[in-house]
């Protein structure tokens, strides 16, 4: 494997972008289901991540704003303490946030090896274009394309310590399962010098919260209705976007801020290549995406289960959001856990 510091290195495509968006089965199975969901990752596309980045830099979109400071606040001590030769960004968007990492990286070490891994490959060649004019040979970027657990296997073997990266809200989109999954595979798959750097959104009051998924620019509706347009292209559907409003609101009881696509008016839907048939009612809710809200403790806990133990916590004054870095410890019994509490 050769690292690339051409303008436009190539991207390792793992997967076949539209496999990774759908699985038919699944999604017949959430159309026809009570309610009816969609699957987050339908609203992955170029113009989804492109809707993304401009969101971050809305103001109402706080975690993107206390991502950053943090970074900025904490990217040397992170550097120093992990001493890493390579960063691997899983789900790396448009990598703005993750350059403050690489940039310490380079000032405190000269070089590291950067491995940059998300869905969506537009986005991709667009930040190691960046990356590339900004630092050329002292980065050697290994862009990949493909799902968390491909591109953590694919990334290079090398000597020295690798920090995984995992920020933005997407630990929070996953299902209890999928973290499971997730985390099961990273932990077996990092040696003993590695670290995993995981941001999470905290429970905070609801309007914070709420208002930062109805910007007035109406950035988080247009990413969502990406799903429809996405099914609509692909399968054939006739959905009526026009006829569909976002809502965003937050459900103690999931602990999660949930985005359902509401449609105004009475559809019936056709999606000839799931052969399907459908029925929305008018002011009917499609859950679109979902997005968790975490408490420190149960938090810490959790990442525990999968021998995950912090070795720094970085928090904003007023715990809206965290950062934590965590190492591969001792695995602890999730029944022992349940038992303590």
């Amino acid at each position: 494997m050769q690292a690339q510091h051409e303008t436009h290195p190539e991207i390792a495509k793992l997967s076949d972008i539209r496999a990774m968006l759908t699985d038919d089965a699944l999604l017949s199975k959430l159309l026809t289901s009570v309610p009816k969901k969609l699957p987050s990752t339908l609203s992955y596309t170029e113009e989804g991540s492109q809707y993304f980045a401009e969101l971050c830099h809305q103001p109402e979109y706080y975690p993107a704003h206390v991502e950053r400071r943090l970074l900025k606040t904490h990217s040397a001590n992170i550097i120093d303490y992990v001493k890493p030769s390579q960063i691997v960004d899983l789900g790396c968007g448009s990598m703005e946030k993750t350059q403050l990492l690489i940039h310490e990286a380079i000032k405190k070490h000269n070089h590291i090896n950067f491995v940059p891994c998300d869905i969506d490959p537009n986005i991709i060649q667009t930040g190691i274009s960046k990356l590339n004019y900004f630092y050329g040979n002292e980065l050697s970027i290994y862009p990949v394309q493909g799902l968390f657990e491909e591109c953590i296997s694919w990334s290079p073997k090398i000597d020295g310590s690798t920090l995984f990266t995992f920020m933005g809200l997407t630990y929070g989109n996953m299902t209890h399962e999928e973290r499971d999954s997730f985390l099961r595979f990273l932990r077996t798959s990092m040696n003993g010098d590695d670290y995993f750097l995981l941001s999470v959104d905290l429970v905070k009051d609801r309007a914070t919260m709420e208002n930062a998924y109805q910007d007035t620019n109406g950035l988080v509706a247009k990413s969502m209705l990406e799903s429809l347009k996405f099914l609509n292209a692909f399968y054939d559907a006739d959905f009526l976007l026009d006829q569909f409003y976002h809502l965003a609101q937050y459900e103690p009881d999931r602990r999660c801020i949930v985005e359902y696509l509401v449609s105004r008016c009475h559809q019936s839907v056709e999606i000839p290549k799931l052969g399907l048939s459908i029925e929305i009612q008018e002011q009917e809710r499609i859950e679109a995406e979902f997005s968790e809200k975490f408490l420190f403790e149960d938090l810490i806990s959790d990442l525990s289960r999968w021998g995950f133990c912090p070795a720094q916590t970085y928090t904003d004054v007023d715990m809206q959001y965290a950062m934590i870095l965590l190492h591969r410890g001792r695995q602890v019994d999730a029944n022992a856990l349940r038992s303590a509490a």
